[in-house]
């Protein structure tokens, strides 16, 4: 699965850099949602879909769809493993060890949100698309 994840990841951003224009409507979001979860999942690299679907969106607009998108996201993935049985109690340790860097994390990113809303997230959003799927790739065995 990481393999095919990661080449449809490579092929949707050769898509947009070809020029082809996602428009945003529901049937789109429910695509990229439905990719971006199984992607997120499975593999660690959720996040491509929503990106390049809201690569040519303000940054303010864009920033606040994929937050709303990836807290109900992870909800929905966090219960999903829980129900199968694949959320054990080191797993739970380690998430809380995480919670100062992700704190951390926010002071940093409050500084930095005023010098990306002024420009597009798009140079971004493909390029971390892209080094994701080719990490995924190289991590695969490829």
């Amino acid at each position: 699965m990481p393999i095919v994840g990661s080449c449809v990841v490579l092929a949707a951003v050769a898509l947009i850099l070809a020029g082809l224009s996602v428009v945003i409507y529901p049937r789109a979001m429910f695509i990229a949602g439905t990719a971006g979860g199984v992607l997120g999942t499975l593999t660690g690299v959720g996040a491509a879909p929503m990106a390049i679907l809201y690569s040519r969106i303000e940054t303010r607009r864009s920033a606040a769809s994929q937050n709303t998108f990836f807290g109900f996201g992870m909800i929905v993935s966090i219960l999903a493993l829980g129900t199968a049985g694949l959320i054990q109690w080191p797993h739970l340790g380690f998430a809380v060890s995480l919670v100062p860097i992700a704190f951390m994390g926010f002071l940093i990113a409050r500084p930095l949100a005023g010098r990306f809303e002024r420009k597009s997230i798009r140079p971004w959003a493909l390029g971390l698309a892209t080094i994701s799927a080719l990490v995924l790739l190289v991590r695969s065995g490829l």
